[in-house]
Formats: C-alpha cells, structure tokens, sequence
C-alpha cells in the first residue's frame, strides 16, 4: 500500500527539494525529507551478502559467489538465496540490495570474474531473474548491475566498449532484458564505462528507449559509485539517481540546468516520480535508514550456504573414482595446500562483507572423516600481499577479544582524546562514508580525519616477518613504537581500494617466537575521497623445502587433498588479474604432490579459469569456487559423496589463455575496447574450433553416470517444449543438468557469417535415482528464436529451420531433434 501519493507530492515540492532528492545524501543513503513524510533509503552491496555500514563492523551470511550460483545451473536455489539476502538485508535496515552482478564472463582475466554468474546470457539472465524475484518476494528491492558493457575491470572509468549492434542486443543487454521482463527489479545500476563513446550513465538510447520504453522498466536507475560525471548530459541520457552523496555533479548545477531550459522540468518529475514510486514499494519509514544494524547469524542461512556452495562444486574429472572418500575412512588423509587451512569464501572489492566465522576446508574435512589421520602442510604461498590479520592474529588493547582496538580522532595529528573507541575484527579497513562531524554537516573547512588500530601480535615462529601496507591516504605502521612502514611521506597512488589506493609497501622485520609485539596504526583519511581505507598484514617466514614436505606428507598419506587456489589478492574489482597462471609456486607443488601420491584429488578454490600445467596428470580435480562461509562443511560433504556434485562449468576452461576467443581483442587500444569476436565469445567461439577448451561450458561430472537417452518435441514447436529422458546407470543416485542448444546447420556457421553453431535455449536440472531413467520437460526460451534486424531497429523471428541439440555440456554427446522432429544420435 502507498504511503503517499505520488503524483500530489510532485505538486507540492519545489525544484529545489526535488533536486535535492536525486543525490545520495552519504555514501548509502538517499536524502529523507521529513517535512513531506519522505524516508530516506538505504542501499547496500551485495551479491553475495548485505555489507550494510561497513564502519560498524557487522557480521553478515556470507553466501557463495555470483560464478558458483552460476554453477549450479539452479534457479530455484537462487530464489532461496535471493529470500535469505533479504531477510539479512532487512537485519540492517536495507531497502535496496545492490546485486546481482549479471555482465558476461566475457575475458578468463576480468577482475570481477568471480561475481559475475556465466558467460552465457541466457544462463545468467534466468538466474538472475530468479535471484531478483526471491528478494523482492520479501518486500526489498534487488539492483541488477552493471548496465551495461562492464565486463572488465581494465581502465573501467575511462574505457569505451564497442559492440556491434546484434551481439549487443542479442547478448550482452539479454540478462538485463530478461531480469526486467521476468522480475521487474526496482533498480538497476549503470555502469561506469563508456558504450560506443558515450559514458553508460549518460547513455539515452540505452536507458531511455531500451530500457524505459522497450521494456518498460518502472524503477530508478541509480549510477555506479561515483558514475556519475556529467550534469547535463546523466539528466538528459537516463539516469535518476547519483550516488554516493553528497551529489558532485547534480545538485547546485542541475537546478541551474532547469532554470535555464537545458533540462526539462518533465525530466525531473519522472525522476522524482520513479524514486518516490520506490519508497512506496519499500514501506520505509521516516528514520528506519539510520536505525541500528543487526547480525543475523541464521542457523537456516547456514545451512542454505552449505547446501548452496555444494551444489554449485563441479567435479572436471574423476579418473579411477578417486572420489568420493569413504566418510569412514580410517587412513592416513594429508590436506595440502595454500588454501587448505584457510580458504577463501569470497572476491576482493564491493562484494566483500565481514562474515560471519567461516568453516574452511581443513576444518571441514576433520568434521566430514572423524576417523581418518588427518595431517596438514600448506606447501607453499599464493599471495599477493601480506596476509591480513584477524581475530584470531591479533587482541585488542580495548578488551583483549580478538581483533583490533580502533580509535578515531577529529584529526589526523591524533591528539586529544578519540571521538570514538571500538574494536574491528581484521586489519581490512575501508572506509566509504562521512567520517569526522565537519565532513558529515557540509563544512568548507574540512580536515582530514585520523584513525589508529592497536592491537597485540604474538609471533609463533622465529626470523624475518615481511609486514605489509597499502592505503587510500597516508599511513604509517608501528612496531613497540618503532616505525616498520612509512606509507605517508612518499605515498603514490597504484591499484588498491578500486585505483584509489596505494600499491603495497613491504618491510621485513626480526621477530621471535612467543614474544607479544604492540602493533599502531596510524592512518589519515584524505578529505573528499570517494573511498578510503587502510590494509596492513603480516608474512611469516616458510618453512624450508616446504614443497618437499608437503611432497613427502603425499607420499606416506593413503590418500590426498590437495586445496590449491586464488585469493581477493588477485581477484579483485578494481583491476583484471595479469596472469593466467595460479599464483606462486602452486604448480611446481601440484607436480610434485601428484607425483608423489597419484591418488590425490586436487581442489580449485578459485573464482576463474587458470592455467593447469598439471591437468592431465591429476585423476580427480574438482571446482569449489569462492563457496561462501560454509566453504569447509560443503567441502566435505561432497568429497565424502554425502552429495552429489551436481555443479555445471558456467563458463568455458581455456587450456591456454592465448586460445580463449576474447583474448585476442584485449586489451584494446586508444581507450577502446572492440568486441570483435562479436557473437563468437565464450563456448560459441570455440564450437568453430580450431582448439578445444580444457573443460566446456556446461561440463561437470557426477559420482552416477547420467546420460541422455531420447529427447522429443512435447506438444507444438510453437509451445518450444522439450521431453527428454535421460538415464542414470550408476548404482549411485545422480544430478543432471539438462541443456538444450538451438541454431541452424553447422555447416555453415563461419565467423564471417555472424552465426554461432548453436546457442543455449532451455535447461532442467533433475534428480536421477540409482539404476533409472527419468523424463525431464524443458521449456525453450522463445527470445532465443530472433534476430536482431539492424535496418529495421527491432527483433525479427528467426523463421529458418532450427535444429536442437540436447546434451549434458556444450561440447555434447547430444540427441539431435531435426526439424521434422525426429530425434537421432549427433556426434
């Protein structure tokens, strides 16, 4: 129900307020007009779990990343996670959710690979309608992003994306398309790149005419953070709302824009009317924006995690069934590896929450084989940077709890007493809202603000500890008083906290086993800065021949886990990860294990492809993603064969980077970045060969043995209704995800035709029981049968015979159903 009307309120206000409404009054917040009963909003990241005030240090379900829901090719599982993301959200005080992320996995290298859920539109789109549609079930708006074209992280401020006509509508705008169609989101995010020259928020043909009138979106187009650089051209090319606040480029300039006729008023209407149309949805009050946050540590959000990261685990080879493990495995079990002990559960960037504790896959592994002999090496390191600190590193000087006392001062001289004392749980500091009181009242006489973090490190082994910092704005790191790290005098800006932060600068420092070190930091936060924020950790020394040892471990162990990986460090928005490779000396480590022990199951705690030097040597490798905060426990459940791992590639696995069909067009040239695979990107790239990819799309095994049987037309062919029947015959139970493939004769699909051999039309993930078959009904997709006309501006149904190929990846065995709907065997 309304709770106000909308078109009285446009009467009432004066230009000035209705300006005032279309910038962001902090950093997550819209401006409240209490006068005229008008509740501010507040939004939040993210796709993966609600960060709420990042200042407040509350803990948050931290659910698997966008390409593990992506993985398990199951929209009713995202709905789910779409309804818990809600009820978090509703914890804090959020009325708008800032997800999903829904740009194509276009490049193996883009930063935010991990976030996003598929190279395939369609795939994506579906998923993402159906996490739109859990989320606003319960009454919070979701915020699909980013519109459109931001599939890299590469100069992303500056960069220009061009994409020729058909790709772009009938690719890279379908996810966007079939979210606004199929579940009306309130809100959608432009993005910061330009699209054919114009910036994305700036772009009226796409947010006017695509957007708004094709398809009818009825909500707020809200900028990326700081998107917004033009007055003008943001009001006249679409966008509604400019965030963060306070407005840099609205505001003052826009109410001089419309008193003198560059901008219409009806403009400004319609913006006002669309964001009051979305506190009327949202039911926020007066106030609500700015109540207390709360943590929701939800025993059913855990489980809907654990569930959720298992079934998104895809299982790429299984040579031997070397798994799964027996749960009552007695045997000596040796867990290997950077990412054994301590796991990464999610991307570095806006995605990044404070989660609740995780269980990662050490952890796990001991809950899943009680009786196994359980014993660890880490092998070697793979970060980047110097490993943040945690509750568990560090005590405060506060109260002794794990993590760091933060104190905040109205300068950064740090004299006087602090503004506020409380405690954090990590040396991660960012900083994205008002921060000293002349700041937050608008004051023309700010100063920049000061914070310190203080906190107790006891070394556990003797010799050099590399300490390391990176910082938006000046910092210093002391040890017992001594200055380790200077980041304040020659401080330069590099790739941290999104470009706006430092590079790492190291130190190595003597420090002694069982001795307590007083760690402070001082920290100055620059005065307008869109982000700010502090990162500091520290590296132990190795031990020696730590790859013999864990190689050793190997080879007196009965069997072997081995959890390899990447990390925020690399994975990141910001900037596109530089190699391809996994990161330090994990390969060598992967030889020399899988040497040692051939019965070893490699695990990929990864959030995009990597080159695997290693691949065909290992029996058993299998994907667990950035699998969210029960990382560990899915772990183990699918490794124990509790579950199945019913888990779908959603991308193509490149065996060499140079292979991979958008590799050759990056990484652009004179600020453009030209699609020039058009179509041909992803698994429709590599179906004109000439090589194959290490995995495709779609591939994932199982501990059954699924397989597609018969596949028939079930009713018309205008219905686009497919029965299939697909047979298990494994004496274990099965997942199957069912994938049918639409295009014309493969014979004629060249590059210079525009053609892809076949494209995704409909998929069905299914059950299949022990020594069975079951039928499995597929709904095709009917925008998947048009073609984008480029003389006429519109979609034309695409009336040429299509042929259909079902199968269980893109790479097949398929069951062909020709055009007289016969079904036979296709290679």
């Amino acid at each position: 129900m309304s709770q106000f009307s909308v078109p009285a309120l446009l009467a009432d206000l004066d230009l000035d307020t209705k300006v005032s409404l279309l910038s962001g009054a902090d950093f997550w917040r819209t401006r409240e007009v209490a006068a005229f009963g008008i509740p501010a909003l507040k939004l939040s990241d993210g796709p993966n779990g609600i960060r709420g005030d990042l200042n407040r240090c509350v803990a948050s379900a931290c659910f698997p990343v966008g390409v593990a829901l992506g993985a398990s090719w199951n929209p009713a599982l995202i709905a789910e996670i779409g309804q818990a993301l809600a009820q978090e959200a509703r914890c804090k005080n959020v009325s708008v959710v800032l997800g999903p992320t829904i740009n194509l996995q276009r490049l193996p290298v883009g930063g935010r690979h991990f976030e996003c859920m598929s190279e395939d539109p369609l795939l994506t789109g579906h998923l993402a309608a159906a996490f739109i549609n859990g989320v606003q079930l319960q009454g919070v708006g979701a915020c699909p992003k980013h519109f459109v074209g931001n599939e890299t992280e590469l100069d992303r401020y500056n960069i220009s994306v061009e994409i020729d006509p058909a790709t772009l509508r009938q690719a890279y705008l379908l996810p966007f398309e079939i979210s606004v169609m199929d579940a009306r989101p309130w809100m959608i995010m432009s993005a910061y790149n330009r699209v054919g020259g114009v910036y994305a928020s700036s772009h009226a043909y796409l947010l006017k005419q695509v957007l708004k009138r094709e398809w009818g979106f009825d909500g707020v187009v809200v900028s990326d953070w700081g998107a917004a650089v033009e007055t003008e051209a943001n009001a006249l090319g679409g966008l509604d709302l400019e965030m963060p606040g306070p407005g840099k480029v609205w505001r003052k300039k826009l109410v001089a824009a419309v008193e003198a006729g560059v901008v219409p008023m009806a403009e400004i209407d319609d913006k006002v009317g669309r964001l009051l149309h979305l506190i009327n949805r949202s039911g926020a009050k007066v106030g609500q924006a700015h109540a207390p946050e709360q943590a929701l540590d939800d025993p059913n959000h855990r489980a809907l995690a654990r569930r959720a990261a298992a079934e998104s685990f895809v299982l790429l080879k299984n040579n031997g069934n070397v798994l799964p493990l027996n749960p009552g495995f007695s045997g000596c079990l040796a867990v290997i590896g950077p990412n054994a002990a301590f796991g990464q559960i999610m991307g570095g960037g806006s995605s990044h929450v404070l989660s609740h504790p995780p269980i990662h896959p050490l952890a796990g592994l001991r809950a899943a084989f009680p009786a196994a002999d359980i014993r660890y090496a880490q092998g070697c390191r793979n970060n980047k940077y110097a490993p943040i600190l945690t509750a568990q590193d560090v005590l405060s000087l506060q109260d002794g709890r794990g993590g760091f006392t933060r104190s905040t001062f109205a300068d950064a001289s740090f004299t006087g007493s602090p503004t506020r004392v409380d405690r954090v749980e990590t040396s991660l500091l960012t900083l994205l809202e008002t921060f000293s009181g002349a700041e937050k009242q608008g004051s023309q006489d700010r100063v920049p603000g000061g914070v310190r973090l203080e906190g107790i490190y006891r070394a556990h082994v003797t010799g050099p500890h590399s300490f390391g910092m990176m910082s938006a704005g000046r910092a210093r790191l002391y040890l017992d008083d001594v200055l380790v790290v200077d980041n304040w005098e020659n401080w330069q800006r590099g790739e941290s906290f999104y470009a706006f932060g430092s590079n790492e600068v190291r130190m190595d420092w003597q420090l002694i086993a069982g001795q307590d070190y007083h760690l402070r930091v001082d920290y100055e936060r620059p005065v307008q800065a869109l982000v700010a924020g502090v990162q500091f950790g520290i590296e132990p020394p190795l031990v020696a021949d730590s790859i013999a040892e864990a190689a050793t471990l190997a080879l007196e162990s009965d069997a072997v886990i081995l959890v390899l990986g990447s990390n925020p460090d690399w994975e990141t928005e910001g900037h596109d990860r530089t190699r391809f490779e996994l990161p330090g000396e994990q390969d060598t480590l992967a030889r020399a294990v899988l040497t040692a022990n051939p019965n070893t199951c490699v695990v990929l705690n990864v959030g995009a492809a990597t080159a695997l030097p290693w691949y065909d040597q290992a029996k058993a490798a299998l994907v667990c993603w950035f699998g969210g905060q029960e990382l560990g426990n899915a772990l183990g459940d699918v490794l124990s064969g509790t579950v199945d791992p019913s888990g779908r590639l959603p991308f193509s696995w490149p065996r060499t980077l140079a292979s991979h069909p958008g590799m050759a067009h990056y990484p652009g040239e004179a600020g453009r970045l030209i699609y020039r695979e058009g179509q041909y990107f992803g698994y429709r790239g590599y179906d004109l060969g000439p090589e194959p990819p290490l995995a495709a799309f779609g591939h994932g095994l199982s501990y059954g043995a699924p397989a597609v049987l018969t596949a028939e037309l079930a009713g018309t062919v205008a219905q686009r209704r497919i029965r299939v029947r697909v047979g298990n015959l494994a004496h274990r139970p099965a997942r199957a995800v069912v994938q049918v493939y639409a295009g014309t004769d493969p014979e004629l699909a060249t590059r210079d035709a525009h053609e892809p051999v076949r494209v995704l039309a409909g998929f069905a993930k299914r059950d299949i029981p022990a020594s069975s078959e079951t039928e499995v009904e597929v709904q095709l997709d009917a925008r998947m049968f048009r073609r984008w006309d480029e003389v006429a501006g519109c979609f034309q149904p695409d009336l040429r015979p299509k042929r259909l190929w079902v199968g269980l990846s893109s790479a097949g065995p398929f069951v062909e159903i020709p055009s007289n709907a016969s079904a036979r065997n296709h290679p």
